[in-house]
């Protein structure tokens, strides 16, 4: 590649590099020497980037504001920094150059001297005050005395009898607008009423006369008055530029569209072409009618075309129009250069795909640099890109296309330039190239840094996903649409890049808003999609460490004991003798409560609620013998006394050898995969069958009831449910067998186990 001009993708790989890379890397990559690097560097305007200080971006930003030029700034830097340094950091802190115009420049000049800062400030009010007092120091310009009585007098009695000449006959320095300006301030009033003649004048000039014809209708007003005059009168004065007077447009609009473009130019010698198209545009005129144009037949193609400049060039001979001489002068180009061959329809012929293996190599060896500019078209682009991101960099799944980035599509050398001078980005080019897959921005590895410091690409991302699974508000607050979701789908850093989260949480009425979690965005984001205040405890899963705090547990215990009775779990009058079945930890895990297990632990060291509720409710007046724990005949724990009333009926009574187990049991722990759960059944008994060596498995559901019992109840809802997904996953497990317990099946003593382990006995031939 050394020796070779420069081609443009090598231009573009260093102008995107130069500023970090170093130049032996650079030079190494480009396959050139050192020196040329930086040579080509110095050409294309690139310098090493120079660490501006904090006083230096502090003197840009003053500079910039008194209105000083680049060369200027340079100056006062003491060419400590380049023009093309200046720059760059002005256009990346958004700063921009405002040079001073030349109406600016005037109204200062006139101003400065007699105005107030204030009054400058109004009229000039894209600039500060910094700003305007050193551009008038650049300008010379010094602040007038103060007028004295005497002057101010003088200026008043001016004014009143002759008007703006009067005062400049005695004060020849001052600028008109200064005049009226120092009129309006002392409170005097405009030197005479307006005539019926003059006022005539006006109104009958509507949009028919120009500034200067008026001036010379009324030779005792100025510009300035005859404007406000007119402004007054919804008069509109006609500008000074047009072409032709106002009879004279007139006559031009109706000869238009019924001549041709030379009779025009007849009609109205002073105009040429350029101005009659011009006007005709201005007034929405009908198009010129058209001349007969004469007709000749290329000797190439054999096309038969008007002989007018935009087919043929116009000379001594007519013979190939401009579209075949074009092909003809590229055919020739193409094949000196490169050694391409071009066929009759120019670079049409040949393959677009061909053309970007040219940007490799071409037959003579060279490289192309660049595609064809009438080639350089979306659809083409789509092609190409389809073709070098499957074929050179082999990326086929969605996976690898997700970490496509900027770099690797340098050195494929992927145009990515249109016609316009834009560039594409990567996620342009993908969704372009594989419109199928339909890539959101996110996805992406490669994205842009801090993607979602934006509250729009936070809700278009979530929204997005809750659109792909179909989620409800009831699936977000039942934790559905959780972190595990959101990384599955390359959506990490919406998880861990908190930074716009300062912005959304104030908007929250969370319980806990000095916690800056996944929830937080979920509940801003429910707020902004269907308008509804939620907090922490909505969700089924709070936030990590929420229960940590003590209000926040109180609150949650609260709420589920006011539920329990509530929905007629606990009865007022009998309650205190079923809490030790229901504040257990088998039982709370299975309604869903496995935050007031790991609460109570927390900030009572035991797992036991008794020192707990009574806190919360002292009138109840518990004693720790309602919380005494159950133990079976034969010495083990059990979570209640169902579970002990039946392991005495089986091990007794059935002569089972039935085993108790544990909930830390993680020999027959299973996890159900596909709704996210884990099981530990209540019992097992082992070699209970004769002809099988599979163990029983048997799970008790006392607090199970049909749907069309507890309607009222979201919490036995919730029981019944998962209930359903327990018995149908013990079920699927073919290395065991298994019976499910119901309320039922305990009646008449234990009629309905009875039967189902008789039928579970007939389907195995035989019991031990």
């Amino acid at each position: 590649m050394g020796g070779d001009r420069w081609v443009v993708f090598e231009e573009d790989y260093l102008r995107v590099n130069y500023l970090t890379v170093d130049i032996d890397i650079l030079a190494k990559t480009l396959g050139r020497t050192r020196n040329s690097v930086i040579l080509k560097a110095n050409r294309m305007g690139l310098t090493k980037t120079k660490i501006w200080s904090e006083e230096d971006f502090e003197k840009l930003v003053h500079f910039i504001d008194c209105g000083m030029s680049i060369e200027e700034i340079e100056n006062a830097f003491e060419n400590k920094f380049t023009k093309q340094q200046i720059i760059s950091k002005a256009h990346s802190n958004s700063l921009t150059f405002k040079a001073w115009s030349k109406k600016e420049d005037d109204i200062l000049i006139s101003e400065y001297p007699y105005s107030s800062m204030s009054d400058l400030k109004q009229k000039l009010p894209k600039r500060s005050e910094l700003a305007i007092k050193s551009r008038a120091n650049k300008l010379q310009l010094k602040k007038q005395l103060s007028w004295t009585t005497e002057q101010e007098e003088e200026f008043s009695f001016l004014y009143i009898k002759n008007g703006i000449k009067g005062v400049l006959s005695k004060f020849p320095h001052m600028k008109k607008g200064t005049i009226v300006s120092k009129a309006q301030r002392l409170g005097l009033s405009s030197p005479r009423n307006w005539s019926t003649e003059e006022l005539t004048i006006i109104l009958e000039s509507d949009n028919k006369k120009t500034i200067n014809e008026l001036l010379q209708l009324l030779p005792n007003r100025t510009k300035n008055s005859i404007f406000l005059k007119a402004n007054e009168l919804e008069v509109s004065v006609r500008k000074s530029t047009h072409l032709l007077t106002y009879e004279l447009e007139q006559k031009f609009i109706l000869d238009y569209p019924e001549h041709t473009m030379d009779e025009m130019l007849g009609l109205y010698p002073n105009l040429n072409e350029q101005q009659i198209l011009r006007l005709g545009k201005e007034h929405d005129c009908e198009p010129l009618k058209k001349e007969r144009a004469i007709e000749a037949k290329c000797v190439v193609c054999q096309n038969t075309l008007p002989t007018t400049n935009e087919f043929f060039k116009l000379g001594k001979s007519i013979r190939t129009c401009r579209s075949c001489m074009s092909i003809k002068e590229q055919t020739r180009t193409y094949k000196e250069r490169f050694g391409i061959i071009l066929g009759l329809g120019g670079v049409d012929s040949i393959d677009i795909i061909q053309w970007y293996e040219y940007l490799f190599t071409t037959p003579n060896g060279k490289n192309l640099g660049r595609l064809p500019l009438k080639l350089c078209t979306e659809e083409n682009f789509k092609k190409i890109w389809r073709y070098a991101i499957t074929k050179k960099l082999k990326y086929s799944t969605r996976s690898e296309l997700l970490c496509l980035s900027q770099q690797e599509l340098l050195e494929i050398r992927v145009p990515s330039k249109n016609k316009e001078g834009r560039y594409y980005k990567v996620i342009e080019i993908l969704n372009m190239a594989f419109p199928e897959l339909q890539i959101q921005p996110w996805e992406l590895t490669h994205k842009e840094s801090n993607y979602f410091d934006n509250k729009g690409k936070v809700y278009d991302a979530l929204d997005w996903l809750v659109s792909k699974y179909n989620f409800t508000i009831e699936d977000i607050l039942k934790n559905k649409l959780n972190r595990t979701l959101v990384q599955e789908e390359s959506l990490h850093t919406l998880t861990v890049d908190y930074q716009y989260l300062s912005d959304l949480i104030n908007e929250q009425s969370s319980r806990l808003t000095e916690i800056y979690n996944f929830t937080d965005i979920l509940i801003w984001y429910i707020s902004e999609k269907y308008g509804l205040t939620k907090s922490y405890s909505d969700f089924k899963q709070k936030p990590k460490k929420y229960m940590n705090i003590k209000d926040n547990a109180n609150y949650e215990l609260r709420k589920f004991v006011d539920s329990l009775f509530e929905q007629g779990i606990l009865k007022k009058r009998s309650f205190k003798k079923d809490l030790r079945s229901i504040f257990n930890p088998t039982v709370l895990s299975e309604l869903g409560q496995y935050q007031l297990i790991t609460a109570v632990s927390y900030h009572y060291n035991t797992v036991v609620f008794y020192e707990w509720l009574n806190e919360l409710f002292p009138d109840w007046n518990l004693t720790p013998k309602d919380f005494k724990q159950i133990i079976s005949f034969d010495g083990f724990k059990l979570d209640s006394q169902l579970e002990a009333d039946f392991y005495s009926f089986a091990k007794q009574t059935l002569n089972l050898d039935i085993n108790i187990i544990g909930r830390n049991n993680q020999q027959y722990k299973f996890e159900n995969t596909k709704d996210d759960e884990n099981y530990i059944p209540d019992f097992y008994v082992e070699g209970i069958f004769e002809h099988s060596d599979k163990s029983l498995l048997i799970e008790l559901f006392g607090m199970y009831k049909p749907l069309q019992d507890i309607r009222n109840s979201q919490v036995l809802r919730d029981y019944h449910h998962k209930t359903s997904r327990k018995n149908k996953f013990f079920h699927s497990l073919s290395e065991f067998e298994y019976i499910g317990v119901f309320p039922q099946d305990l009646e008449n003593n234990y009629e309905g186990f009875k039967n189902k382990l008789n039928n579970l006995e007939a389907d195995n031939h035989s019991v031990s």
